[in-house]
């Protein structure tokens, strides 16, 4: 489930309604399990109607007291792989670290970064990816986190994230095809970024709250072929909502720019065949807006519009591209622990090949 402003009482009700099963509690050590069976229909443009696993999981957490403030804790998530209900099992995310009730939590290892907490508009569960539109990370295998205690409001998450390889450079001389001699590097080239999100929550009244994030990173690769050749993507954004009684609206809007000698690889919807696509270009910008409204206790319906440009497409000055869509969907949380959602998106580039790709989702969800 998406931690948005704008996902009201039904979906985070759902997300969180499961009591943890507490396998062992003594001495100041706990291990907690949760988890949640997650199926969907899908009907695409272009493709059969299917039936696929929507990321099940199930989750251990591990925490050791050390004193009345501090404790260990360890966290394991495992996941079928594929959306086919076929193969083995997966570990999404594995990290250890320290936690102060006073100071905040520090962890260490394969996690979501700061990044992914970054929108408030973003009640769907399966479009809208504002935060891949600019490419910015949300997962890593190797992340230094630190999110901080709650201060009048304020809260600050920041992470690190380590390249995958930690071998060193290795060059090679060898010959090349017209008998000249280069220098090759036996490795990939080096990967690794940071990212700071400030964050704000504020009670402004009864049954009205207001949260507002302001992200900034830095995502760094060199070039294998040419170590002089460094892409750098600097990412910003805000994000802001307000939430009144049973109605929910919400604003996000990212920027990524790359140095001036070089272009990135970003995700967007464009493709006909319905996929995720990458497309090269030196600027991006990503827009969302969503309204959401709590119909009655148990059921919600939301709209999202979003837009996504692209500037200097393959690095040719003044050439641009843009893609608009929409979203509908709602929820029906049937008790506290099952859930139900439909879900309706179009988009389409403003490219004179380009046609509309419509999806159409309806999903289960059972937590424990």
């Amino acid at each position: 489930m998406k931690k948005s402003l704008v996902a009201l009482t039904v979906a985070a009700i759902a997300a969180s309604g499961a009591n943890a099963a507490t396998l062992f509690n003594q001495n100041g050590s706990k291990l907690d399990v949760t988890g949640s069976a997650r199926v969907m229909l899908v009907n695409q443009t272009g493709s059969r109607t299917d039936l696929q696993n929507d990321g099940s999981r199930v989750n251990f957490k591990f925490t050791q007291a050390i004193s009345d403030d501090l404790s260990a804790l360890g966290h394991i998530e495992i996941r079928p792989s594929g959306e086919d209900f076929g193969g083995g099992i997966t570990t999404k995310y594995v990290y250890a670290g320290l936690e102060s009730k006073s100071v905040g939590e520090l962890t260490f290892g394969k996690r979501k970064t700061a990044g992914d907490n970054f929108t408030l508009a973003d009640p769907t569960e399966q479009f809208t990816n504002v935060k891949g539109a600019v490419g910015l990370t949300t997962n890593a295998q190797k992340v230094i986190n630190f999110t901080s205690s709650d201060y009048y409001g304020f809260g600050l998450q920041a992470s690190y994230i380590f390249d995958n390889s930690a071998a060193k450079r290795s060059d090679v001389v060898k010959t090349d095809a017209n008998g000249n001699s280069v220098t090759v590097d036996t490795r990939d080239g080096d990967a690794n970024a940071w990212q700071a999100l400030l964050t704000y929550n504020v009670d402004l009244a009864q049954d009205v709250s207001m949260q507002a994030h302001a992200l900034y990173a830095i995502q760094k690769a060199t070039n294998k072929d040419d170590q002089s050749n460094t892409v750098s993507n600097k990412i910003w954004g805000l994000s802001t909502g307000l939430n009144a009684y049973n109605f929910g609206l919400a604003v996000d809007y990212l920027h990524a720019k790359q140095n001036s000698n070089n272009t990135a690889d970003f995700m967007s919807y464009m493709s006909q065949s319905n996929k995720d696509t990458t497309i090269n270009a030196k600027e991006a910008k990503a827009f969302q807006v969503a309204a959401t409204y709590q119909v009655t206790e148990p059921m919600d319906v939301y709209a999202v519009f979003h837009q996504f440009k692209y500037k200097d497409i393959a690095g040719v000055s003044g050439t641009s591209v843009r893609l608009r869509g929409f979203s509908l969907g709602s929820h029906y949380q049937i008790n506290k622990n099952v859930l139900t959602y439909v879900e309706y998106d179009s988009n389409k580039a403003n490219m004179s090949d380009a046609k509309r790709d419509n999806k159409f989702y309806a999903g289960l969800r059972v937590f424990f």
